[in-house]
């Protein structure tokens, strides 16, 4: 069945997709052994690490302050932690959904890609070693999200600096209107 494999997961590199830094890359890695090894369940757990990553770092190229005012009538925990060393601690105060719905709000996800990365959570939520269950991720399960994720991947190429040059531009209008209002 490896003779389908999405590229994403068959050939996970920075050159494949620029959009991508070493962790999502070692992530993605792992997912192909777990994968090779019938764990398609831990595989698909490591799918969604790589894509929550990608998606912190592209929310904080945007703007933490837009996304912060994007989500603050989100239900769930939304609380960024600007002075947390590491990726994952300054995001620990924000609930995964809240994250992928702030940046669909704000056109960092398109719509199609926050309903994938909504269903792979729904999955690692329910179907996954992660939680106890009595359904079971397949590989062709794995297969199908990693094929959605490649394309939004991929689709990165044109996007990513244009998505770092409209939150630089969103960041100036936040700055130019905070000092619009001091200086009244």
């Amino acid at each position: 069945m490896t003779e389908n494999l999405p590229a994403i997961l068959g050939e996970p590199s920075k050159d494949n997709f620029p959009a991508t830094v070493d962790a999502e890359i070692g992530y993605l890695s792992q997912a192909r052994k777990l994968l090779d090894a019938g764990f398609p369940d831990h595989s698909l757990l490591d799918i969604w690490n790589a894509a929550v990553h990608n998606l912190r770092r592209r929310m904080e190229a945007y703007g933490i302050e837009l996304f912060t005012s994007a989500v603050k009538e989100e239900a769930g925990r939304k609380k960024f932690d600007k002075d947390g060393e590491t990726l994952g601690e300054r995001w620990s105060g924000v609930d995964d959904l809240t994250l992928i719905n702030g940046a669909t709000k704000l056109g960092v996800l398109n719509k199609k890609a926050g309903k994938s990365l909504e269903m792979i959570n729904w999955m690692r939520n329910h179907a996954s070693p992660a939680h106890g269950s009595d359904d079971s991720v397949e590989a062709e399960e794995v297969f199908g999200l990693a094929l959605m994720l490649q394309k939004i991947y991929l689709k990165l190429r044109c996007q990513i600096q244009a998505i770092l040059l409209q939150g630089y531009l969103n960041q100036l209008r936040v700055l130019s209107f905070r000092k619009k209002t001091w200086t009244c």
